[in-house]
């Protein structure tokens, strides 16, 4: 997932990835989050999605 041009999460955007994660982890897929700035970053951590996600900073 490309974060490049998100500034924030809302609790949507919060509740695509847990939904993204859960499909991932039932399929065997990785997740991987590119391009992510502070605050949406920050907002993944507290979520607890920065344990199963891997960050990317290429384009």
């Amino acid at each position: 997932m490309d974060l490049a041009r998100a500034i924030f999460l809302t609790r949507d955007g919060a509740r695509v990835f847990c939904d993204a994660v859960r499909t991932a982890h039932t399929t065997g897929l990785p997740i991987v989050i590119r391009n992510a700035r502070p605050r949406p970053r920050a907002t993944l951590h507290t979520l607890g999605l920065d344990r199963v996600a891997h960050y990317s900073n290429e384009a």
